[in-house]
């Protein structure tokens, strides 16, 4: 099988994790892409799966249609709340925090679920340790889930998934999200429970 990794991110530990899950089987070959994919890349490098790993663009449906819609996208947040960037900054303003996998379809973060998993943080940890504690967890559930999602996918089987509930579905503005992390003294070191009275503070002026 060949398998795509998108990711617009630095090399992270992760990523390195994840790629050695995916390495598991001899036969599979992996690639690393963090540019705009096209679909003539996709046909020359005759890709069966796509993972999407803190990847900023969108995948054209014409991608998708060629891998059989065998693409999926990790994703920090209770879906179908805080779809779109920052999911860990609203997460914390929320206090939900979850792991989740999805397939990846024509609207942002709005695929059916693969996987998910609420995930309790305790207020006086920061965004950064929220950030790892999360990313860590998606990624030990997907090395369990792997074995199984590599053999339905190889035998073109129906591969189970949940739709997303319509209701207290939210999507990120990266606008505001701009606006509360520059707030932030500490950045992404700031405790979750000062984040939460910072974005409550700014509600009010404006």
């Amino acid at each position: 099988m060949n398998i795509l990794i998108l990711n617009s991110q630095k090399k992270s530990l992760y990523l390195n994790r994840l790629k050695k899950i995916l390495k598991t089987y001899k036969d599979d070959r992996v690639i690393l892409y963090k540019d705009k994919i096209k679909l003539k890349f996709i046909k020359k490098k005759k890709i069966n799966l796509i993972i999407s790993f803190h990847y900023k663009y969108l995948i054209p449906y014409d991608v998708l249609k060629f891998v059989n819609f065998n693409a999926f996208n990790f994703h920090n947040s209770d879906l179908p709340q805080n779809r779109g960037m920052y999911p860990v900054l609203w997460s914390a303003v929320c206090n939900k925090f979850a792991t989740c996998l999805h397939r990846i379809s024509s609207k942002i973060d709005e695929g059916n679920i693969i996987f998910i998993e609420k995930v309790k943080i305790d207020k006086d940890k920061s965004l950064y340790q929220a950030y790892n504690i999360l990313e860590n967890n998606s990624i030990i559930l997907f090395k369990k889930e792997w074995t199984l999602l590599r053999k339905k996918i190889n035998l073109s089987k129906k591969i189970e998934s949940k739709k997303q509930k319509n209701n207290n579905f939210s999507y990120n503005n990266n606008f505001k999200s701009q606006v509360l992390l520059s707030s932030l003294k500490n950045g992404w070191h700031t405790k979750i429970k000062e984040v939460q009275k910072k974005y409550n503070l700014i509600c009010k002026l404006f």
